[in-house]
């Protein structure tokens, strides 16, 4: 699991912040998390909150959406003191693959 934080997490932020680039003009602040919190920055939203406001959004491909399903499995996995799966890791670079070559 330590060496899931030490590799992963930074991977994660890396992705984060490049799919903050690639869905800004998607994506809405000031955001309302389910605990109430106000995010006021764009840089500031989780993969999470990302994942949520692109959920309907016909505009996104499947493979953007898929993409950060599997990232916010990974980032759950991880805070809840668990190894991530094999198969989860391989869906994470199979739908990075897909978003790569559209």
């Amino acid at each position: 699991w330590r060496a899931h934080v030490r590799t992963l997490f930074p991977m994660l932020e890396e992705e984060r912040v490049r799919l903050l680039a690639e869905l800004k003009s998607f994506l809405r602040v000031p955001f309302c998390t389910e605990y109430g919190i106000t995010i006021d920055n764009l840089n500031a939203l989780e993969i999470g909150h990302i994942r949520y406001q692109i959920r309907n959004n016909y505009n996104v491909d499947k493979h953007t959406k898929q993409l950060l399903d599997s990232l916010k499995e990974i980032r759950d996995e991880i805070a809840h003191i668990k190894p991530v799966t094999g198969d989860l890791l391989g869906r994470w670079l199979l739908n990075q693959q897909l978003v790569d070559q559209k």
